[in-house]
C-alpha cells in the first residue's frame, strides 16, 4: 500500500507481447486512484514464454488529496 505522501512503485507483470506496456501502465494508473503519476521507466526484463513478456514499470505516484484518503 502506498503512503498518503506518495512514493515510487516498482511493478512487475507477465503480459502478452501485444500489450507489452499498455496494460501494466494502465494498471499503475488505476491503482493510483486519481493521484498524479509519472512513469519513470518501462522495460522488458525477459521473454517469459512465446508471446509473453516479463515487464517492469517504475512510476512515481504523487501525494493523495484529502478526498483520496480513506477514513
Amino acid at each position: 500500500m502506498l503512503k498518503p505522501s506518495g512514493g515510487v512503485i516498482h511493478y512487475h507483470e507477465s503480459v502478452p507481447s501485444e500489450l507489452r506496456f499498455e496494460r501494466p501502465v494502465k494498471r499503475v494508473f488505476d491503482a493510483a486512484a486519481g493521484r498524479e503519476v509519472e512513469i519513470l521507466d518501462k522495460r522488458v526484463v525477459k521473454r517469459y514464454a512465446p508471446g509473453v513478456d516479463h515487464v517492469v514499470i517504475d512510476a512515481r505516484v504523487g501525494k493523495a488529496s484529502s478526498k483520496n484518503i480513506l477514513s
